[in-house]
């Protein structure tokens, strides 16, 4: 069968899920973001602070702008949030190819960071760093960070810092009176808007022609009802268009109709302006069994990336000698259980021998903390096999997860419920009660018809009735 790209005569896939600068679209929030982040060079202000929600264009924007730098800045891109002050000056230095030995103070690494400052300045280069997912960096890092910027000479700052995050950083630093004088600080602020129809119409008939699509355009209507189903969020936009041109090719159609935008969103389960966009390739009777919390969970902790194929298997012990046959037959890229069958797999022995690079295995735990020597044990199994091993943490009152730990705390933060979701926050409040703030709470509970016009009861609060602690790093662990 011909190729998708052979189809249409593109030189390469249009629509990506990778930021390709080559298919930057100059949209006019793009452009002021990129605008903003060059002006910081030229300027004497010390941040700049990048904000947009997953999906807007933050990572395209990044790139581009380190893609143009020129000769004379040297930068650091910090993509691990999760940084207490001690790790955050070593894995600045690291970035810099600056040595340091593993037991210096923070005293010796702030040295050896102004010493390399100075010297960059005597060869008359700028120094950048940029913090991504800033909304996750501990508050104690952040001070850290304000601290460094002062490093100066008589005559100028020596340091530029750029910010990147959700919009939840904003909260982050007007809710922390630690965090004061950072917040005065920062002055440039720059945040990605949702696209227009008329964002839309250009920037998908803009990436066709990139992609060498010859006379293969959208409409104003059908730019409309794009924009309406993805919310304007670019990446949202990019996995639907994939998924019409798809369409059009096993239609053996060179354009895009109405009906198959239509079918585009049916077949991904998009609802207008939603933040959840997931997709169920296939479905293997009997063994993959949908659960929608489990579903949005997954989207939240891959920022909403798209999922192609993912296998959530029930609780049930007979079915799991089954669940290598169902992930093969499937081709799953995502393998979700809860305990029962990651603890079914330990009892049969399992060697991961079907494990590949390209599997994520999640565990999740709606109840009770996470069993950590089954954790550590297939957390260790994945390391070996080169595959990524996460947990998530939930309840039924939070729609999506409550707290996740990523793949790369797996075995150092085994037993740990990990972090808040990328748009949320969790803290301690009274009787050591576990607290998530986050958009994805539940509104209330109704016990009649009449308790559905009470409106959101909750605003985004849940107090979840089950203790926790958090450590020096900011990853929480259940108490009891």
């Amino acid at each position: 069968m011909e190729s998708y790209n052979d189809f249409f005569e593109f030189i390469e896939s249009p629509f990506k899920r990778v930021s390709d600068t080559d298919f930057y679209f100059p949209s006019k929030t793009h452009q002021e973001a990129l605008t903003m982040l060059t002006y910081l060079l030229m300027s004497d202000d010390e941040f700049a602070l990048l904000m947009g929600e997953p999906g807007a264009g933050k990572s395209i924007v990044l790139r581009k702008f380190i893609g143009e730098l020129s000769q004379d800045v040297v930068h650091a891109y910090i993509m691990f949030p999760y940084l207490q002050p001690d790790n955050f000056f070593r894995t600045v230095l690291e970035c810099f190819n600056v040595s340091v030995d593993s037991n210096m103070s923070d005293n010796a690494l702030y040295e050896r960071l102004c010493d390399f400052l100075l010297e960059q300045y005597k060869r008359g280069k700028k120094v950048l760093i940029i913090i991504d997912e800033a909304q996750n960096v501990p508050s104690a890092t952040l001070e850290v960070v304000r601290i460094i910027s002062n490093i100066e000479t008589n005559m100028k700052k020596l340091l530029k810092i750029v910010l990147v995050g959700q919009p939840s950083l904003v909260n982050k630093l007007s809710s922390s009176s630690q965090l004061d004088a950072l917040k005065q600080k920062i002055l440039l602020k720059s945040t990605l808007k949702a696209f227009t129809p008329d964002d839309v119409l250009s920037y998908v008939n803009y990436t066709l022609e990139a992609a060498g699509g010859k006379h293969l355009a959208i409409s104003k209507t059908q730019a409309k009802k794009i924009c309406y189903s993805t919310g304007g969020n670019t990446w949202r936009i990019n996995v639907l268009m994939e998924r019409v041109l798809l369409v059009a090719h096993m239609n053996n159609s060179k354009t895009i109709k109405n009906d198959y935008i239509t079918s585009a969103i049916k077949s991904m389960n998009i609802i207008g302006k939603s933040n959840s966009l997931f997709t169920y390739s296939r479905v293997v009777p009997a063994i993959i069994v949908t659960f929608l919390i489990v579903a949005i969970s997954v989207a939240g902790v891959f920022g909403y990336r798209r999922i192609e194929r993912l296998a959530m298997v029930a609780p049930v012990a007979p079915v799991a000698p089954k669940i290598v046959q169902a992930v093969r037959q499937c081709g799953a890229t995502i393998f979700c259980g809860d305990r029962n069958i990651y603890r079914r797999l330990s009892e049969l022995n399992f060697d991961g021998s079907w494990l590949q690079s390209t599997l994520t295995l999640l565990a999740y735990t709606t109840s009770g903390a996470p069993d950590k020597g089954l954790s550590l044990e297939f957390a260790r199994l994945c390391a070996t096999k080169g595959v990524r091993f996460a947990t998530l943490y939930g309840t039924a009152a939070s729609i999506a997860q409550t707290a996740y730990l990523p793949a790369e705390y797996a075995i150092h933060k085994a037993g740990s419920i990990g972090v808040a979701p990328a748009a949320g926050q969790l803290h301690i409040g009274n009787n050591s009660e576990l607290i998530l703030h986050d958009r994805s709470v539940m509104m209330g509970i109704a016990y009649s018809r009449l308790d559905l016009a009470n409106g959101d009861e909750l605003k985004g609060v849940l107090n979840s009735g089950v203790k926790a602690s958090c450590d020096d790093e900011g990853f929480y662990f259940i108490a009891g």
